[in-house]
């Protein structure tokens, strides 16, 4: 697992988020892992972004654990997985990881 952290203007696109990822990822030694998507940490169902859609947007009309709509732009940090979608297992985060936990923080 690596935490990144980055910064981007509301209009870019997700798309271009996971190409940044995956470009300092590339660059990181010792490491040999890509991602394909950006799964937000506060939905119920750990259904990812779309990759044609502004970040901003994705952020004003999402759901929050309960379902309801959420707007995650005021959240501070905007806490993301970036997955494997072959390797991905939500019942596994679901049971290991605590995203609200200490190690999350910067």
């Amino acid at each position: 697992m690596r935490k990144i952290k980055l910064h981007c203007k509301p209009r870019t696109k997700i798309k271009n988020i996971v190409k940044g990822v995956n470009k300092t990822l590339e660059k990181a030694e010792g490491v040999d892992m890509s991602i394909e998507q950006l799964v937000p940490l506060w939905t119920p169902t750990w259904d990812s972004f779309p990759k044609d859609k502004k970040m901003a947007k994705v952020l004003k009309h999402s759901l929050n654990g309960a379902g309801e709509p959420f707007d995650a732009r005021d959240q501070d940090p905007i806490r993301m997985v970036g997955v494997d979608t072959d390797q991905f297992d939500a019942d596994f985060w679901n049971e290991h990881l605590d995203f609200m936990a200490e190690e999350w923080e910067w």
